[in-house]
């Protein structure tokens, strides 16, 4: 009955080995130092014990199944189509959306992949909604949020790493840091900062590539959303655009910690 980081304490590890252990904890969604030891056993018990597996060419071809079995069931796949509303019937049931060039699409069920802010705050119509029920949708809180960097380069990758799916690593920087200080919201508490990565060949892409160019998808947990947009809101969006090309780079530092990377 205990945290899993109070486990572990138990076994007096030093806190990078804490961490390698711990890595799988975004699956879990809380942190070392919240999370269950019970749950977090489980988990690491599971992939031991049953194995793990990826996907054969990377989890893209599972998106790629969808699409295709979608389109061969009759389904048609609307791409880059910002929608702007979901619209409601007289029961306030809703029955189609509308993009931004004020295209209707009617269906019989609506599913919203944004978050629940965005889709009763902005998406539906405010006055459509009780205000009990506004209420409390503007009183949730995003829980821990991920910083997602997207990077091309040239590298020296060992192939084991390129059909292992995700790879989870510990990062020793804060990317965060700049716009804590900016909004002097420092706090005691250092969170763990663990590394998502799934890495793929340029040339999955784009054929033409040469062969030592590689796309790293990386996401960094945990992030705060809230200091984010509060960094958006008092300082613009040119220095929030600084913000993120000094994370780029913060996270290609930390890359070349575990692999050759090219500048």
């Amino acid at each position: 009955n205990c945290t899993f980081d109070k486990f572990l304490d138990k076994f007096q590890l030093s806190i990078p080995l804490k961490e390698v252990i711990s890595v799988g904890w975004p699956y879990l969604g809380l942190t070392r130092d919240r999370v269950s030891a019970l749950y977090m056993i489980c988990l690491i018990g599971s992939y031991h014990g049953d194995r793990s597996y990826f996907i054969k060419g990377g989890f893209g071809n599972v998106v790629k199944s969808l699409e295709s079995n979608f389109k061969n069931l009759g389904g048609e796949i609307l791409y880059n189509t910002e929608i702007k509303k979901i619209l409601l019937n007289n029961r306030n049931i809703a029955y189609a959306v509308k993009d931004r060039n004020n295209n209707i699409y009617e269906a019989e069920k609506i599913i919203s992949n944004v978050d629940t802010k965005k889709t009763f705050l902005e998406l539906i119509e405010k006055n459509r909604l009780s205000q009990r029920f506004l209420k409390k949708i503007q009183n949730l809180t995003i829980s821990y949020s991920m910083i997602q960097v997207h990077i091309a380069a040239e590298a020296e990758i060992p192939k084991e790493y390129l059909s292992c799916g995700t790879i989870m690593v510990s990062f020793k920087s804060d990317l965060e840091e700049r716009l804590k200080k900016a909004l002097n919201t420092f706090d005691n508490k250092q969170d763990n900062k663990v590394a998502i990565l799934g890495i793929n060949y340029l040339r999955d892409f784009l054929p033409q590539a040469n062969g030592s160019t590689f796309i790293f998808n990386v996401g960094v947990l945990s992030s705060k959303y809230a200091l984010w947009k509060e960094f958006f809101n008092s300082f613009g969006k040119n220095e929030y655009e600084d913000v993120k090309n000094e994370i780029s780079q913060l996270v290609i530092k930390e890359l070349k910690r575990f692999w050759v990377i090219k500048d």
